[in-house]
């Protein structure tokens, strides 16, 4: 194998993985909705919780740290949902349909080392534009799994205040 046909293999590894990146990524997008979803549920629960311990008020404290986990969930599950909205990514760059035809027609007698350098050339393309999407991606991740944890703390605040109480 040449050197050229080394690189050219090394190139589309490079690019199948960026690709399964990205849909890893929004999976995780899509986990941290669902996973807000549910945790709203247990919100929900201490709520139900405190109206069946006591017939007064709740402590203040108590209905600050359920509505910051309100908005923590309300933060991640967004951030869990952009991930997955592509305008707000750089689009990755593709094969116009144009360059694939001339690919078939007028560049067709281009020697296989020429065509290699060509397609591989196009694969960097889009395997940096991916790269820089994906990256984006990455922060959008971490913002959610960081609000998740924000608000599972504060749905533990605000239980231990309900037993602190009773």
């Amino acid at each position: 194998m040449s050197g050229d046909q080394i690189y050219a293999v090394f190139i589309e590894g490079e690019l199948k993985g960026e690709r399964e990146r990205r849909t890893t990524l929004e999976a995780r997008g899509v986990s941290v909705v669902t996973q807000s979803g549910a945790l709203v549920t247990l919100l929900a629960g201490v709520g139900a919780l405190v109206k069946g311990i006591t017939s007064t008020a709740p402590p203040s404290a108590v209905i600050v740290a359920v509505i910051c986990a309100l908005v923590f969930f309300f933060s991640a599950a967004l951030c869990g949902t952009l991930i997955s909205f592509g305008p707000i990514f750089p689009p990755h760059t593709l094969a116009d349909a144009a360059t694939m035809t001339q690919m078939r027609t007028t560049r067709r007698d281009h020697s296989e080392e020429e065509a290699r350098s060509v397609v591989a050339h196009l694969h960097i393309g889009t395997l940096d534009s991916l790269r820089k999407g994906n990256d984006i991606k990455v922060r959008w991740v971490v913002a959610a799994q960081f609000c998740q944890i924000l608000a599972l703390v504060a749905v533990s605040a605000a239980v231990c205040f309900i037993v602190a109480q009773s």
